[in-house]
Formats: structure tokens, C-alpha cells, sequence
């Protein structure tokens, strides 16, 4: 997947998110209404399994990490866009980046 695409979190996927729910965040749902499966979002990147059943990973911008945090606070979010970059991220590179251990 090399193409930039855009993610639109509506008031329906705030209503029905939950907070601190990886795979039913209203990011997820967002993502899930595009068609993609296995959806996991953190609080600075996230994955999922495209339609071919290929595997992505992406550092999430920070108007979605900002967006994450509030909403898992119950603080007051709106309906917003992003964009995820032209290019995914090597499985765990950005946890990497942070030092994370991963085994």
C-alpha cells in the first residue's frame, strides 16, 4: 500500500466508540467502515489487515494522537479527518523508535 488515504471519524463512530478499546475506538470504527479488518489503534500508531489480507502498520499524525487521548479522557471530541502517509511503517519499526522491546 503505497497510497496516501483519507480517515473520517463521524459523530456516529464518537457516539458508538469505546474508550481505551483498541479495536472499537472511533478510529477503528472509521477504519472498519473503509473495509479493513484486524484493526488495532494505539495511542501513536496503528494496524490493520487490508482487503487482501496484507498486513499495514502506520504512525498515526498527530491530530489522531490528540484526538485519542481527549477521547479516552471523555473529554468533548468532533468529527474530524486525517491522513495516513504514502507509506506504512516495517512491522513494530515506530515501537522500535521508541525503544519498546519486542520479542
Amino acid at each position: 500500500m503505497t497510497n496516501k488515504f483519507t480517515i473520517q471519524v463521524s459523530e456516529e463512530d464518537i457516539k458508538t466508540g469505546e474508550k481505551r478499546e483498541p479495536d472499537c475506538c472511533p478510529i477503528a470504527l472509521a477504519l472498519n467502515k473503509k473495509g479493513f479488518k484486524e484493526i488495532y489503534v494505539g495511542d501513536c500508531y496503528l494496524d490493520f489487515e487490508d482487503e487482501n489480507g496484507d498486513y499495514h502498520q502506520f504512525m498515526l499524525p498527530n491530530q489522531a494522537m490528540k484526538f485519542i487521548s481527549r477521547f479516552d479522557k471523555g473529554e468533548n471530541v468532533s468529527p474530524f479527518e486525517f491522513t495516513l502517509g504514502d507509506e506504512d511503517l516495517e512491522p513494530n519499526e515506530y515501537l522500535k523508535k521508541f525503544d519498546v522491546i519486542i520479542s
